[in-house]
């Protein structure tokens, strides 16, 4: 609360240096990094443990990957997200757009249907995959 982010960085780094799973520090050690606009360096901190099966944690490491263009890390929590998460459009919107920007375009309306098909999105998200989804040709 302080913005005393160095000290408190160190802090988790110490305790991250004595149990390397615990992904709730990594989660903060990752959002202070956010808070300074060092994106990169948090999108570093989250990969190490990118297998996790925590939809928490799979939602930063997806946004993260995605604002700085790193679609196949963003591609790889997306998945982990639909198969926590397989109801929930936005994860398939996430995907789907990831899938866009890497020209994968066959993947991408495959998973703009399932945005499409699940539950959740708001009104412009569906608007927006209607309309990538008619771009590509379906």
């Amino acid at each position: 609360g302080r913005q005393l982010y160095q000290p408190a960085i160190n802090l988790l780094a110490q305790g991250l240096s004595l149990d390397d799973s615990d992904i709730d520090m990594r989660m903060m050690q990752a959002r202070i990094y956010l808070a300074q606009g060092d994106m990169q360096q948090a999108l570093n901190i989250l990969k190490v443990k990118s297998d996790t099966a925590n939809k928490d944690y799979q939602a930063l490491v997806a946004a993260t990957a995605q604002q700085l263009g790193d679609n196949q890390t963003a591609l790889a929590a997306y998945h982990q997200l639909t198969l926590i998460e397989p109801q929930t459009g936005r994860w398939w919107l996430g995907m789907a757009i990831a899938f866009d920007r890497s020209t994968e375009y066959e993947k991408a309306k495959q998973a703009y249907q399932m945005a499409i098909a699940q539950r959740g999105l708001s009104a412009e998200s569906l608007a927006f995959a209607q309309q990538r989804l008619s771009e590509l040709g379906e």
